[in-house]
C-alpha cells in the first residue's frame, strides 16, 4: 500500500516537473528579442552624394625638429556617398615658433662666426638664418570612412560620430632666410703643408641650403567628426606629410666634402594634428529612423 503511494506521489512530481519544463519551453519561444530587426545605429545622420563639407580648422605641428608650427587652414569636401569623399587641403600665414631643444641649441654657440678656421660652426644668427620654417602647406585627397556611431560624453551629450583615414598627395613650401652663398674652394693646408679639400667646400656656413623650394611628397591620416547637428560637426584629423627636408640647413651627409646640396635633404616625416569645425552644404539631410 506504501509502495502504491509512493509511486503515486512521484508520479505526480514527474508531471508537475514535466509541466514546468513545457510551460517554460513555451515561454521562451514566444520571448522575443527586443533589438531584433533595429538598426545598428538609430538617427544616422546620412551625409548624402554631392553634399559639400567647408571646414575652417587650425594646424600644429607635432614633435618638430627645430620650429613648431602652428598654421590657420580651410579644408572643403565633396562627398561622394556616406563613406567616400574627396577634397582639398591648404593652410597659410603659418607661424614658425623655435622648439625647446632649438633653444638650447642656440644658447650653446657664439655670438659671432669663428673665421680662423678653427670651428665651421655656426653663430647663433646663422643657425637661426638657416633653420627651415614652413611658409604654406596643403594637399588633394580622398577619404574612406569605415565606422560611424554614437558615444556617450559626460553621460550628458551623445553626438553622432564617424571614423575616417584619408591619404593623397601633400605640398609643403619650405623656407629660410639664407639669400645667397659662395661655396669655398680654397686651399686649407694640413699640419704638412698639404691643400686639402682645395676643391671642395670646407665650409658650410656660406652654401645656400635646399630649403627655398615647393617640395611634394605622399598625405597619410586619419581623423573623427563629432556631430552638434545635422551641419555641423568637429573635426579632429592627424596628417603625416612626407618630403624631404633639412631642418637645420647644414650639411647633414659623412662624406668628406662639406657642402650643403639637395643631398642633404632627408626623407621625413611631418606630422600635424588639425582641428576644426565642419558646416555642411545643403544643411538639410536625412536622418535614418
Amino acid at each position: 500500500m506504501m509502495m502504491t503511494r509512493t509511486s503515486k506521489r512521484i508520479g505526480v512530481v514527474v508531471l508537475a516537473m514535466a509541466g514546468l519544463a513545457a510551460f517554460a519551453a513555451e515561454a521562451r519561444a514566444e520571448r522575443k528579442n527586443p533589438l531584433a530587426g533595429q538598426p545598428a545605429v538609430r538617427r544616422r545622420y546620412l551625409i548624402n552624394r554631392g553634399r559639400f563639407e567647408i571646414s575652417p580648422h587650425m594646424n600644429f605641428s607635432i614633435a618638430a625638429d627645430l620650429k613648431h608650427t602652428i598654421a590657420p587652414g580651410l579644408k572643403v569636401q565633396y562627398h561622394l556617398n556616406d563613406w567616400v569623399w574627396i577634397g582639398g587641403t591648404a593652410g597659410f600665414g603659418a607661424i614658425n615658433i623655435n622648439t625647446g631643444l632649438f633653444d638650447e641649441v642656440l644658447s650653446t654657440l657664439p655670438a659671432t662666426p669663428v673665421t680662423d678656421g678653427s670651428d665651421r660652426g655656426p653663430s647663433r644668427d646663422q643657425a637661426e638664418d638657416r633653420a627651415r620654417t614652413i611658409g604654406f602647406m596643403g594637399d588633394v585627397h580622398a577619404s574612406f570612412s569605415p565606422w560611424f556611431g554614437k558615444v556617450a560624453l559626460l553621460g550628458r551629450w551623445y553626438p553622432a560620430v564617424d571614423l575616417f583615414f584619408t591619404g593623397g598627395v601633400g605640398f609643403v613650401q619650405l623656407k629660410n632666410k639664407v639669400d645667397s652663398g659662395t661655396p669655398d674652394t680654397t686651399c686649407r693646408p694640413n699640419s704638412a703643408g698639404v691643400c686639402q679639400n682645395a676643391a671642395a667646400d670646407s665650409d658650410p656656413r656660406n652654401d645656400v641650403p635646399d630649403t627655398n623650394s615647393m617640395k611634394i611628397g605622399p598625405m597619410l591620416g586619419a581623423g573623427m567628426h563629432f556631430w552638434f547637428s545635422k551641419s555641423v560637426s568637429l573635426n579632429i584629423e592627424f596628417r603625416d606629410y612626407i618630403f624631404k627636408d633639412n631642418p637645420s640647413g647644414f650639411n647633414t651627409t659623412i662624406e668628406e666634402n662639406l657642402d650643403v646640396n639637395a643631398d642633404d635633404m632627408q626623407i621625413e616625416n611631418h606630422v600635424f594634428a588639425m582641428f576644426g569645425v565642419s558646416i555642411y552644404f545643403p544643411m538639410k539631410v536625412k536622418i535614418s529612423r
